[in-house]
């Protein structure tokens, strides 16, 4: 059985702000509060999921940051992946997560994630769950992965992991 932490990007300029500099939906950065807010979260995570083995993030600006700032609790190096990307294919996802060592911590976007968790737990690309901006959802996935075939173990939002003891 693998674990895989699944992980919404952190609070990022807003899409209106951005475009009046004239930045492009991918390169909107994480702001001060997003930034402060997932580095207390990072230390929450890493309790619960003391030593994953693969790091994956869309390539998008914000995802890279949380990703970054998560890897300060783990000794990873977060890798770029295509399907991660908003719109990206839950089906090059299914096959990268099951090339990889567990556990797994996926960074990414809504609703893509709630989709893929849909699809992870019931094999339908629905949104059965929402993940808040900075919050996780762990799952169990049996090996070989298949769509409909893992367990959510629990699903956190920011605030709960911010006052998590």
């Amino acid at each position: 059985m693998k674990q895989l932490l699944i992980v919404r990007h952190a609070i990022a300029l807003e899409r209106e702000e951005a475009t009046a500099q004239g930045l492009p939906d991918s390169h909107r950065p994480l702001t001060r509060k997003g930034e402060g807010r997932m580095q207390a979260i990072a230390k929450q995570l890493h309790t619960l999921l003391p030593e994953p083995a693969s790091l994956l993030c869309s390539p998008y600006l914000r995802t890279r940051q949380t990703a970054a700032i998560l890897a300060t609790q783990w000794p990873l190096f977060p890798r770029d992946c295509q399907a991660l990307a908003p719109g990206g294919d839950a089906g090059e996802l299914l096959q990268q997560l099951a090339s990889l060592p567990g556990p797994v911590v996926l960074v990414g976007h809504e609703p893509d994630l709630s989709e893929f968790i849909g699809l992870l737990l019931c094999g339908q690309a629905r949104s059965f769950v929402r993940l808040k901006k900075g919050g996780a959802a762990l799952l169990h996935l049996e090996e070989p992965i298949h769509p409909g075939k893992a367990e959510l173990q629990w699903q956190l939002n920011p605030k709960q992991l911010l006052t998590k003891n």
